[in-house]
């Protein structure tokens, strides 16, 4: 990797001026996450950092190749930014640098001597920082659909008959976001008592917003609204990565249970990210079990400082 060097970024300052050539690496990398984008981690660290920040970077005179963005606790521990949010991560790197990558990004922090362990959540269990990670049987629950072979005719036929079954006995009506209306629905969407979003602090509220807008300045955001009887029945929040749709939050009333307007909240954000040409759609949190796919498991990292972390 001849040209290239790495750096830690220890002020906001210094990553709030990388967000550019961030946001550039995360569009030029097609196995992306939403999670490992700067429109999702900045509004997160601005609203959930209390510690320090070690993003490593590696980039050479002309362009950035790779991103780590650690953040240091009280207590020394390295984490990953965002570890407290359902997530599926790793680092971020260029398609045609990763061979040795991880390892520059780890020697990087092994020169430091201002931590006590690393300690990295939600890992992809096949990223370039899954050696010597653990399938982490607590992660939050996400199911990964394939697109569009799992969303098949029955299921097309289901969802169809739900729609057509809601509208004769309530009127159904089903509003996506628009840059006016995102913030409304946002909001309606969050006070769904299914959503969980409402007995969050507010601080998630506003992580939620400021994210929403950045995801929707790229061109992301996937934010419907089902009503119900001229009320909110179901909604869902959903961000198009580069090769899937990521569905981050979705909630009902329990008053429409009968109506299933979370199947058809869902099954309109499975449609819309099939037609998008989307190749998988993640789905976490409980939803329904009617909509199939398979279970997504991701691995947990942690390395004491008196270890080696980079192989």
């Amino acid at each position: 990797m001849t040209g290239l060097r790495t750096e830690i970024l220890t002020r906001t300052d210094q990553i709030d001026a990388l967000r550019t050539d961030w946001q550039a690496l995360w569009n030029r990398t097609p196995d992306a996450t939403p999670f490992q984008s700067p429109a999702w981690l900045m509004p997160w660290w601005r609203l959930f950092g209390n510690g320090r920040p070690r993003v490593v970077v590696l980039r050479d005179a002309l362009c950035l190749h790779a991103v780590l963005p650690l953040w240091s606790d009280a207590g020394g521990r390295l984490r990953l930014m965002g570890d407290d949010r359902p997530a599926v991560t790793d680092a971020l790197v260029a398609p045609d640098r990763r061979d040795g990558a991880a390892d520059r990004l780890l020697d990087a922090i092994d020169r430091r001597a201002d931590w006590t362990d690393l300690h990295l959540v939600g890992l992809r269990t096949d990223g370039l920082l899954a050696e010597d990670a653990v399938t982490d049987p607590g992660a939050p629950r996400a199911r990964r659909l394939a697109l569009p072979a799992d969303l098949d005719d029955t299921v097309r036929a289901r969802l169809a008959a739900l729609r057509l079954r809601a509208d004769g006995r309530l009127g159904l009506r089903i509003e996506t976001a628009t840059r006016a209306s995102r913030d409304r629905l946002l909001g309606l969407l969050c006070g769904l008592p299914g959503s969980g979003a409402a007995e969050e602090e507010p601080a998630v509220g506003a992580f939620l917003r400021d994210m929403a807008a950045g995801m929707m300045a790229l061109g992301r955001l996937r934010l419907s609204l089902v009503w119900l009887d001229h009320r909110p029945a179901a909604g869902v929040l959903a961000i198009a990565g580069r090769s899937g749709t990521w569905v981050v939050l979705a909630g009902s009333d329990p008053a429409f249970a009968r109506h299933a307007p979370l199947d058809i909240a869902l099954g309109h954000a499975l449609e819309q990210a099939a037609g998008e040409g989307a190749a998988t759609a993640t789905l976490f949190g409980d939803t329904p079990d009617a909509l199939g796919g398979t279970p997504l498991a991701t691995a947990t990292r942690t390395v004491r400082r008196t270890e080696t972390v980079a192989a």
